[in-house]
């Protein structure tokens, strides 16, 4: 055997191994795995062609909640013998799946030359039926199992923008423009004020950024939102849905007029899932 075929052959009997192991594991059907929120719904079971072929095979099994499931069939890899299966298999030549009447694996998908067979699916609530036909030599065999996948959680993030200092004593005025990068989800958000010594001086009322939007605190805005602050940091705690967090700017006015433009220091706090 050339070098290129094992480099090719070895990562397959890893992940055929893998697999085979993980089914072995699960002799019995468990109770949902809380941590992940898998549950299984089927298998594993093993049909095998004793005789002649095309043999076909029907099951039931239960769905209590719609959801992705995902079907795994192992073509002449069983988990009660896994290495003299890698060695020499056992593939059927060819079958098919289908779950209610709906063919969810081909012939073009199982066959001899795959060892291994993968299918997302998205079910609903009740009693289905798989029906199995298989074609190939006696002793040949598939092994399949199906569980159901928790939705992917949302993604919940929080952050910081900071202004180091500003002022709105006497004719200067100070503005904000917040932006929210995420083009799904608005974000939420208040404004921390603190005196020049770092005490807390209040907050803003919570306020919203739309998705792809910027929210503008002009310099008549800023003054009303807490009349007693005139000049400090300010510190803008932000959260939204999604993994794209806040930037912004202030422009601070002289009594002149005169603008300058302070970007605004961001702090992100790393992601998180929503917990409801």
């Amino acid at each position: 055997m050339r070098k290129g075929h094992i480099g090719i052959c070895i990562p397959l009997i890893l992940l055929v191994l893998g697999l085979a192991i993980g089914l072995y594991a699960r002799e019995s059907k468990p109770d949902p795995d809380y941590r992940t929120g898998q549950i299984l719904l089927f298998g594993p079971e093993r049909y095998e062609i004793t005789d002649q072929s095309p043999v076909f095979f029907s099951d039931s099994f239960e769905v209590q909640r719609p959801g992705q499931c995902h079907l795994l069939v192992l073509n002449g890899v069983g988990r009660n013998w896994i290495l003299p299966a890698l060695l020499l298999g056992n593939p059927v030549t060819s079958g098919s799946i289908g779950i209610n009447g709906h063919l969810v694996v081909t012939p073009r998908d199982l066959n001899s030359k795959r060892p291994v067979v993968q299918k997302p699916i998205r079910l609903t609530p009740g009693t289905k039926t798989i029906d199995i036909v298989i074609h190939g030599d006696p002793g040949s065999f598939i092994t399949v199992a199906l569980w159901q996948v928790p939705p992917s959680p949302p993604v919940f993030c929080l952050g910081k923008l900071v202004l180091p200092y500003g002022t709105i004593q006497g004719d200067n005025g100070l503005a904000l423009y917040v932006r929210n990068n995420n083009f799904r989800h608005p974000r939420q958000f208040r404004l921390l004020f603190f005196k020049p010594d770092g005490a807390p001086a209040g907050m803003s009322e919570l306020l919203t950024v739309p998705p792809n939007g910027v929210q503008k605190l002009l310099p008549e805005e800023v003054n009303t939102i807490l009349p007693s602050w005139t000049e400090g940091s300010i510190d803008i705690i932000w959260m939204g849905r999604g993994r794209i967090d806040l930037n912004g700017y202030a422009v601070q006015i002289d009594p002149l007029g005169r603008k300058t433009v302070l970007p605004l220091i961001r702090y992100p706090i790393p992601c998180g899932e929503d917990i409801d």
